[in-house]
């Protein structure tokens, strides 16, 4: 038992009532698409198509509209609710662009309606202008893609080879591409520009431009919102590119962005740190690995994914149990497919009954019998029933071929990239054994160099030997002079004393005359071997010095002999 949220901007919980699904007759829901030719619009328009064709297993039809006053449709993707919200729409993932309305009036003075009801909104920042309404699922819906649509899954089960930084323009900023044009080649890195401009008549024009996004792109950086999204579906990092000017204004303002972000549980903003003013500025990040591959995680997504499918499933359930509720009656029309279907005017009796393509009877007929009038109809439910189930059987043929048709290319991608990859494994064997070669010949010439710095070495070590040596034969010297110095003073101690022995014997002087000049003269004999024992110490200290320096200059000469063989023996 299915049942609609009681989020109606004025509806009272009281008329929502529990769904029994039933069938639905042939009609469709009005779902707005703007006319504009951005990758938003694109998006929406096959959502709703899948929506059609996969959720409501083509129980309602969809129609759309570009106009904005239009009263009873559906918003779902894009910043349309200032611009598109009218009497008796379903809101279903649609945001805010601008600024919350006040005193129930948007900023053009367009008045909210209690008809409104909003089942979703595309994040936190479009829920605060509503406090009063709680949201039970939160997102932007193209972010479901690849749970709706058959082929876009298929699609993100198959990445390409992704080798290039992708670059999109928002379609109000184009800064960021024409810095990749001034880039050129500056940066060692291929760069592939897409455009969130697209064809607004080519049904599959979101398909294509994802499709290119994931053969193409390893980093995408763009300042389209939708961009950022379709690569959180395919798993491609991704970052806001949003330059600052020399005032400190940006070309784009953060509310929608920081709305999306909030709506998938990332954060109340967009992150800073994935913000960049430059496309050096990414290639960094790129360069560093600090780019997260998902901002939600694939549980989270199929959570949220699941919640607003079954919201879609219940509205439609919903519209079928209430056929003649005004929400009803101004968002169903017949569809268009042939002339014998009910009128848009009457939606509500349409919905009441399934049965109602009776074939009509010219006038003659009308006197026939009831039993035969009875067997006609029946017979025209039949060939209805039967038609019906021939549709059915031809759109789950044509949906298979188009499944099969995906899953050929894919595998014609996979064999592709399996032989580029077989290729580059060749080449890179190659590369290796070049690399082997090479590091073969570096060994040998290193080995060659460690053994001419060895004979180098050696010699350097025999010349600081032979230095040490003759340094130790000079100490040696210098010891052996302060030795005579030592003596030269004990004779002069002992001349001394011989005078203190003089000088007592006044009464010997006469005899020891001659004595005295004999000690005289030896006095002065010790007195001259002194000063050369002196002179000789001096004379020693100084060869010390010179032997000090030869040592240093030996050092010295042997540490240039070792550099200069060292660079004799380099490979030129």
């Amino acid at each position: 038992m299915l049942s609609l949220p009681a989020v109606a901007l004025g509806m009272p919980a009281s008329d929502l009532n529990s769904l029994v699904p039933e069938s639905a007759p042939d009609m469709s829901v009005r779902w707005y698409s703007s006319n504009a030719g951005n990758f938003a619009n694109a998006l929406n328009r096959e959502l709703a198509t899948c929506v059609s064709t996969e959720v409501w297993n083509k129980e309602l039809g969809v129609e759309h509209t570009n106009s904005g006053n239009a009263e009873g449709k559906f918003l779902a993707v894009g910043s349309v609710m200032q611009s598109a919200l009218r009497k008796f729409d379903f809101v279903l993932g649609a945001g805010i662009e601008k600024s919350c309305p006040e005193n129930n009036h948007w900023e053009d003075g367009t008045p909210l309606s209690d008809t409104s009801r909003l089942l979703s909104v595309r994040g936190m920042e479009t829920a605060k202008c509503f406090p009063k309404l709680s949201f039970d699922v939160t997102g932007d819906p193209a972010l479901f893609m690849a749970h709706v649509c058959p082929r876009w899954r298929t699609m993100s089960e198959f990445p390409g080879k992704r080798d290039a930084v992708c670059v999109m323009a928002s379609t109000t900023d184009a800064s960021v591409v024409k810095e990749v044009e001034v880039l050129g080649e500056s940066v060692n890195m291929p760069f592939h520009i897409l455009s969130a401009e697209v064809d607004a008549d080519d049904m599959d024009a979101s398909f294509k431009l994802a499709s290119e996004m994931n053969d193409k792109c390893k980093l995408m950086v763009s300042s389209s919102l939708h961009g950022l999204v379709v690569s959180d579906v395919l798993k491609i990092p991704s970052l806001l590119y949003n330059k600052v000017h020399a005032d400190g204004s940006r070309p784009v303002g953060m509310l929608e962005y920081d709305d999306y972000a909030s709506g998938i549980n990332y954060n109340e903003t967009w992150p800073k740190g994935e913000i960049v003013g430059t496309i050096g500025e990414a290639v960094d990040k790129l360069s560093q690995g600090a780019i997260s591959a998902s901002r939600i995680q694939k549980k989270e997504l199929d959570t949220k994914a699941a919640k607003w499918i079954k919201l879609v499933s219940s509205v439609r359930d919903w519209l079928q149990e209430h056929p003649n509720h005004d929400q009803t009656k101004h968002i169903l029309t017949a569809s268009k497919t042939s002339d014998d279907e009910p009128s848009a005017e009457q939606p509500a009796a349409a919905a009441s009954k399934p049965a109602a393509k009776s074939a009509v009877k010219p006038a003659a007929k009308s006197a026939e019998k009831p039993a035969d009038v009875q067997a006609v109809a029946k017979d025209a439910r039949d060939k209805q029933v039967a038609a019906e189930k021939l549709k059915k059987d031809a759109m789950a043929k044509a949906q298979a071929a188009l499944a099969a048709k995906a899953r050929a290319e894919a595998a014609n991608k996979a064999k592709a990239r399996a032989a580029a990859e077989a290729r580059a494994a060749k080449a890179n064997q190659m590369k290796a054994e070049k690399q082997v070669l090479a590091e073969q010949k570096i060994a040998k010439d290193k080995a060659s160099r460690s053994k001419a710095a060895a004979d180098a070495q050696a010699e350097a070590a025999a010349a600081v030997k032979t230095a040490i040596q003759e340094e130790a034969k000079a100490r040696s010297e210098v010891a052996a002079a302060a030795k005579v110095a030592v003596d030269t003073k004990k004779a002069a101690d002992a001349l001394a004393e011989a005078k203190k022995v003089a000088a007592s014997m006044h009464a010997a002087e006469a005899q020891a005359a001659d004595r005295a000049a004999v000690v005289q003269k030896a006095a002065q004999a010790a007195s001259n071997a002194s000063a050369v024992a002196i002179k000789e110490a001096e004379v020693k200290v100084a060869e010390v010095k010179i032997a000090e320096v030869k040592v240093a200059e030996v050092k010295e000469q042997a540490a240039k002999d070792f550099v200069a063989k060292l660079d004799a023996k380099k490979p030129v």
